[in-house]
């Protein structure tokens, strides 16, 4: 088995290695109500990669949802694994649509939510193209403004080729000082997603927390 400063190591190189205002588009008048407007979503969307990271994205680029699409398919609505979690708009919240892939019989699209302390959560909706129904909303992690004060938290998305599995590589390093130096804390946790049509399949493939002080070198 593998040392945690092994595994640490590895995260680390993985997670470095990922090193004008949108534009309008009206909702078609039709797709308001109960139709998923999928063609619209194509319009202001990007295609999906397989894999990002926050700085291979222009935020200024990505389109803002708009106040039809928000009420219709939004708000209100819960997400998994998160049971006291429901989207909606606070002081400082937006919505912006971020990437989508379409398949035969389903349509998956990522919607970005910007809050006021710049996290940049990112919400997976899964349509079933045949029930037209949205069947699952999950939480896939963050796109994190980045270096903070005291703390560093980077993330990083890999999908299959195919675009209904996600690796998601989250990591945050604080740093707690005192009079003769600091401690180091490392919280690092990497989640596996499979979209499926009905259900979406979430996994644990590895947690990590470790500590370590710094001392002054004086």
């Amino acid at each position: 088995m593998r040392s945690k400063n092994t595994i640490l190591i590895l995260l680390l190189s993985v997670l470095t290695a990922c090193s004008n205002s949108g534009q309008k588009v009206e909702l078609p008048i039709n797709a308001n109500d109960t139709i998923f407007p999928i063609e619209y979503i194509k319009q202001v969307s990007l295609k999906r990669k397989t894999i990002f990271c926050r700085k291979d994205i222009n935020f200024d680029k990505l389109i803002p949802v708009d106040r039809a699409f928000y009420n219709k398919w939004i708000e209100y609505q819960k997400v998994n694994g998160m049971p006291d979690s429901i989207l909606g708009m606070d002081y400082g919240t937006r919505y912006f649509f971020f990437d989508f892939k379409e398949f035969d019989n389903k349509f998956l699209l990522t919607i970005l939510l910007h809050d006021e302390w710049s996290f940049n959560n990112l919400f997976h909706f899964t349509f079933n193209k045949v029930q037209k129904r949205v069947t699952n909303i999950d939480w896939i992690g963050n796109l994190h403004a980045g270096d903070m004060t005291r703390a560093t938290i980077k993330n990083i998305f890999e999908y299959n080729p195919e675009g209904d599995k996600l690796t998601s590589s989250g990591i945050s390093i604080n740093k707690n000082y005192f009079k003769k130096g600091y401690v180091r804390s490392y919280d690092s946790i990497v989640y596996r997603f499979k979209f499926d049509l009905e259900k979406t399949e979430k996994k644990t493939l590895a947690s990590i927390n470790y500590k370590d002080t710094i001392w002054n070198q004086k």
